[in-house]
């Protein structure tokens, strides 16, 4: 087996053109089948329910082939890490009401921002039937069984040092690996810090070493 399990985190009108930009180098490559993850308001302050136009951009993508799931709620720190049982409940309920009610449809899966999630929130989200679960060690059911084991290749923890090391670094440690699942994170940030084409032309030399490209919501379908 040779998989990647290809996301776009940070899904917003905040970062529009960033992740249009994105897509477009995915759609050039053949990476037709990602996970776009959605945050239903960025930081409060950008709302995917007042951009019509956008939330039609995503499921035109969605109608091609992309999974869209949900990122959280405002992306902020930790935010999934330190909710309680009934808290989760109340928050990832109103945060995917949110998402339904611009969207049109349901996320199909559910990654929390810096992959934070507190015990409170991973019950929450078995209750409200989320097909995958995006966690720091790997893909989870929504009973929350491993499915697949693979930590993210990239990072944005908004230190342009950090995740350029990172980004120099997976190159040679993914040149060593030979089969099985990587997790490819992307980030709209990546486009700002000038790491985007390399971590784009990493992509394609692993699709062209015959890996396959799939989204969240295909690898969880298929490892039921």
């Amino acid at each position: 087996m040779k998989k990647i399990l290809l996301s776009l985190h940070d899904v917003t009108p905040y970062f529009a053109s960033e992740i249009e930009l994105i897509c477009r180098r995915f759609d050039e490559l053949g990476a037709l089948r990602r996970t776009l993850l959605v945050v239903p308001d960025y930081m409060r302050k950008t709302p995917i329910a007042g951009n019509p136009e956008w939330c039609r951009s995503i499921s035109a993508m969605k109608a091609s082939g992309s999974d869209i799931g949900l990122h959280g709620i405002y992306h902020e720190y930790a935010e999934c890490g330190r909710l309680s049982l009934d808290r989760a409940r109340t928050e990832l309920a109103a945060s995917r009401e949110r998402f339904c009610d611009a969207m049109g449809y349901a996320p199909s899966g559910f990654v929390a921002p810096q992959w934070f999630q507190s015990a409170g929130c991973k019950i929450a989200l078995k209750e409200l039937g989320f097909l995958y679960s995006g966690q720091w060690r790997g893909l989870y059911d929504a009973d929350g069984n491993l499915l697949y084991r693979a930590f993210p290749t990239n990072f944005d923890w908004g230190n342009k040092l950090f995740d350029g090391f990172f980004a120099w670094w997976n190159p040679w440690r993914l040149s060593h690996k030979k089969a099985g699942v990587i997790r490819f994170s992307v980030h709209p940030m990546d486009v700002r810090h000038h790491l985007i084409d390399g971590e784009l032309a990493l992509l394609a030399k692993l699709i062209d070493a015959g890996w396959s490209v799939q989204s969240y919501g295909d690898a969880a379908r298929e490892a039921k």
